[in-house]
């Protein structure tokens, strides 16, 4: 028997092998546990519990909706409120001596005269669209 197991320990057979062959199991072991693990689906997916939402509490105060109709609200127009430049309502008078003095002075008071009545005509206009404007939001204040 001595010589056989000198044999099989000279010649190379399974005694290195028996020594690793506790590590080895344990370690091939390992790996088949791993590979089946990874493989495996997680009890929630399998079982669908990751689309299952949690319950509403149970008491809500629920508000009723108040739809309130929209009505076209008129508006002033801010190009109206918007203030308006000076009227340049400078004669400029013509270059060289071609007018008398007592002439070009007539004609200065009358260029400025038309001017002013104009810029006048059209302020009151403006201030006429305004006050439109401003009755209309009140008469829409006043149905509301």
């Amino acid at each position: 028997m001595a010589a056989s197991t000198r044999c099989v320990r000279s010649c190379g057979g399974p005694g290195p092998l028996r020594a690793f062959a506790p590590k080895l199991l344990a370690l091939a072991a390992l790996c088949g546990a791993l590979m089946v693990a990874g493989c495996a689906q997680s009890p929630q997916r399998a079982s669908g519990a990751s689309r299952i939402r949690t319950a509403a509490p149970a008491y809500r105060e629920i508000r009723p909706r108040v739809v309130r109709p929209r009505v076209a609200r008129p508006r002033v127009d801010r190009v109206l409120l918007a203030s308006q430049s000076a009227p340049d309502c400078d004669f400029k008078e013509p270059t060289g001596e071609t007018a008398d003095a007592n002439v070009l002075a007539r004609l200065k008071l009358d260029y400025e005269r038309q001017c002013y009545q104009k810029a006048e005509t059209s302020l009151r206009d403006r201030l006429r669209l305004v006050q439109t404007s401003l009755r209309q939001c009140e008469a829409g204040r006043a149905r509301r």
